[in-house]
């Protein structure tokens, strides 16, 4: 078997991924603010577009190599702006959120297209790490090892063995649990949706069974904090744009900015005065 270069699956780094997500950070309340009529899918009321472009922002952020403080902060005010605009759809919205923030799908490259695949060297439910191999392709008379682009739980295997893979085909899927961005999606919903906290808790926790505690915390505690009237205008003022990071104002790299310094002001007694800083 000759080893080909490693093939992974897309992670949104540099300056067209952090683009693309700022240009779904600016296009979710518009999406949103053109579906306000509700469509009945299975007797459920759905929001398709705040669905997909909420889900696409958590995928990008989920992958992204900006600081954790500031992910979470740019979830917050996507799941909000979404479930405030259609909180008829609250629970789907979560549910697609969850899932991109927990579920790794594994795309072939286009290096892959017109391969077959040979054969899977793992199951499911086997734990797994970064740069693992998990399949062989037999591509241009030469079989090469898809290998994991992150750690976590092989959730699905999703083409046969033998079967020819198409460009962009999902191969597999890795559950890599993440209990700080679910609490994120979650406690972000229900602030902009208290009445819908319990269909909210369960799509969440139907998305991701392994963090159900987390879920019901999150949930509980926002609860809680709009039960507590001083503790709901702080709750209020946490899941605002202009207290969090907004689209408006998404930066891939912020820049610390320093106070200007204080200019002496003279004064009019003819004592000298010195300068307050």
């Amino acid at each position: 078997m000759k080893q080909n270069r490693r093939f992974d699956s897309l992670r949104i780094r540099g300056p067209l991924g952090y683009s693309t997500l700022l240009l779904c950070m600016l296009l979710l309340p518009i999406f949103v603010a053109t579906a306000q009529q509700s469509t009945s899918v299975g007797g459920v009321t759905s929001c398709p577009e705040a669905t997909v472009i909420t889900k696409t922002i958590v995928t990008l952020l989920a992958r992204s190599d900006l600081p954790k403080a500031q992910i979470k902060a740019n979830i917050k005010v996507a799941v909000s702006t979404a479930v405030t605009a259609a909180p008829y759809a609250a629970a789907e919205i979560v549910k697609a959120a969850v899932s991109a923030a927990n579920f790794i799908p594994q795309h072939s490259p286009p290096e892959l297209a017109g391969g077959k695949l040979v054969k899977y060297l793992v199951k499911k439910g086997q734990e797994v790490s970064a740069g693992d191999p998990i399949a062989l392709v037999e591509v241009n008379g030469q079989v090469v090892e898809f290998k994991a682009s992150a750690d976590g739980v092989i959730e699905s295997t999703d083409i046969p063995v033998g079967q020819t893979i198409g460009a962009d085909d999902q191969i597999f899927s890795i559950r890599h649990d993440d209990p700080e961005l679910t609490a994120a999606v979650v406690s972000a919903a229900v602030a902009a949706a208290p009445s819908q906290a319990l269909a909210i808790t369960a799509a969440a926790t139907t998305a991701d069974p392994a963090l159900a505690a987390v879920i019901q915390n999150a949930a509980n505690s926002v609860t809680s904090a709009i039960q507590n009237p001083n503790a709901a205008n702080q709750l209020s003022k946490d899941f605002t744009p202009e207290n969090n990071q907004n689209p408006s104002s998404f930066q891939s790299n912020p820049v610390a900015t320093s106070a200007p310094t204080p200019t002496p002001t003279p004064t009019p007694t003819p004592s000298p005065v010195s300068p307050r800083f």
